[in-house]
C-alpha cells in the first residue's frame, strides 16, 4: 500500500491515541497509588479498639477519654496502656495507600492468612460507632522488615502493611511495662520494712550508706543492685483474680522498699513505694492465663483505681527473686553489724 497524505494522517493519529492512551493510563495508576487505601481515616478520632484472637476468641479492649487521653487496657482495671503500639498502629493505618495492594481475589485470603476464621480481627471505634473492622493475617520478612497482610472487614482486597507487626489480643503486649520510673543515681534514702523489721539507710556525699538508727555502715553491692533491680523491674501482667491481701501476700509479711532522691533537682522524684508479695499460685495463674510460668504479685504504693480497688501487678519470679535477695542480704549485714 502507497503512504499516500491520507494514510499518513491516520498513522500518526493512531500514534497519537496510543500516546495520549499510555500516558493517561500510567497517571490513573500513579494518582490510584497515592490514594487511601481505606479512604478518609483521622486517627485522631477513634476513641476505641478492639483486638480479637481466632484461637480463644476473647477481645482485649484498648480505651481513651478523648484525643490526647492516655490509653487504657480494658481487661485489666484500666491499667495504664503503652501509647506507641496503640499510636503507630493507627498511624501505619491511616498512611496506608493503594499501591499497597498485594491481591483483589477471596481466593487469596488463605495464603495471606486473612480469612475470617484464622486472622485476627481488629476493630476501630470513633464516637459515631464502628468506624473500621480488619483482619490481620500473616507476617512477612524480608528487605530488612516486616510486612503484615490485612484486609477491611467485608472486602475481597490484601494489602501489606509495613512496620505493623504482629497484633496480638495479649494484654502483656499492651500494658505499660515498668513498675516505676525514677532515676537511680538520684536515690539517698531507703527503707526496708519486712516482717515487722524495719531499716533506714542513708547515702552521703561520697556514696556511703549508713544505718540511720546506729549508724551501721551498708554494703554498697547489693544496695546499688536494690537500687538498680527497683528501676527495672518490669511487669509479666496485671492481676485479673480478686483482690485477697493474704492469698497475694499483702497482710503484713510483704517486703516493702521505699526509695527516696534528691529533692529540687532534674528528675528529682517523690518517694518510690515498691510492695513485693507472694508467689502466685497454679489457680490464679490459670484465671489470669498464666500458663506455667511462675509469677509474683507487687505492687506500687500509687496503684489505685478511680472506684478504690488496688491494682496488682506479676512478676517473673526470678526478677522478684534477685529483688528480695538483695533486700535480705542488706538486713542481714545491718543485723549481723549490731
Amino acid at each position: 500500500m502507497a503512504l499516500t497524505r491520507a494514510n499518513l494522517g491516520l498513522l500518526l493519529l493512531v500514534a497519537a491515541l496510543f500516546v495520549l492512551r499510555f500516558f493517561g493510563a500510567k497517571t490513573q495508576v500513579t494518582n490510584s497509588g497515592n490514594q487511601a487505601a481505606f479512604g478518609a481515616f483521622n486517627p485522631d478520632q477513634i476513641l476505641r479498639l478492639t483486638v480479637e484472637d481466632p484461637v480463644d476468641g476473647i477481645p482485649l479492649v484498648l480505651k481513651r477519654a478523648a484525643k490526647n487521653a492516655p490509653w487504657l487496657v480494658e481487661a485489666r482495671g484500666d491499667f495504664p496502656a503503652l501509647a506507641y503500639p496503640v499510636d503507630n498502629m493507627l498511624r501505619v493505618l491511616a498512611n496506608l495507600r493503594e499501591d499497597s495492594l498485594v491481591s483483589e481475589e477471596s481466593s487469596s485470603h488463605k495464603l495471606f492468612g486473612v480469612t475470617d476464621e484464622t486472622g485476627t480481627k481488629l476493630g476501630l471505634e470513633a464516637p459515631g460507632g464502628l468506624a473500621w473492622s480488619f483482619v490481620l493475617g500473616d507476617l512477612a520478612r524480608g528487605a530488612g522488615g516486616t510486612r503484615t497482610y490485612l484486609r477491611a472487614g467485608g472486602e475481597q482486597r490484601v494489602y501489606g502493611a509495613n512496620g505493623l507487626g504482629a497484633v496480638t489480643s495479649d494484654p502483656r503486649s499492651w500494658i505499660a511495662p515498668s513498675l516505676v520510673d525514677f532515676d537511680a543515681t538520684l536515690v539517698t534514702q531507703i527503707e526496708l520494712d519486712i516482717a515487722g523489721v524495719s531499716v533506714v539507710l542513708k547515702s552521703n556525699d561520697k556514696g556511703i550508706w549508713r544505718d540511720t538508727a546506729k549508724n551501721l555502715e551498708a554494703p554498697r553491692i547489693p544496695i546499688e543492685q536494690l537500687i538498680g533491680e527497683a528501676s527495672n523491674l518490669v511487669l509479666a501482667d496485671i492481676s485479673t483474680t480478686f483482690f485477697d491481701a493474704q492469698a497475694m501476700g499483702f497482710d503484713g509479711e510483704e517486703v516493702r522498699v521505699t526509695l527516696s532522691g534528691k529533692p529540687k533537682v532534674e528528675g528529682a522524684f517523690e518517694p518510690i513505694v515498691i510492695i513485693l508479695g507472694a508467689n502466685e499460685g497454679l489457680m490464679q495463674r490459670t484465671q489470669s492465663n498464666g500458663g506455667d510460668r511462675t509469677r509474683q504479685y507487687v505492687r506500687s504504693g500509687a496503684w489505685m483505681r478511680d472506684d478504690g480497688k488496688p491494682w496488682v501487678g506479676l512478676v517473673d519470679s526470678e526478677a522478684g527473686g534477685r529483688f528480695l535477695t538483695n533486700v535480705l542480704t542488706i538486713l542481714s549485714s545491718i543485723i549481723q553489724g549490731s
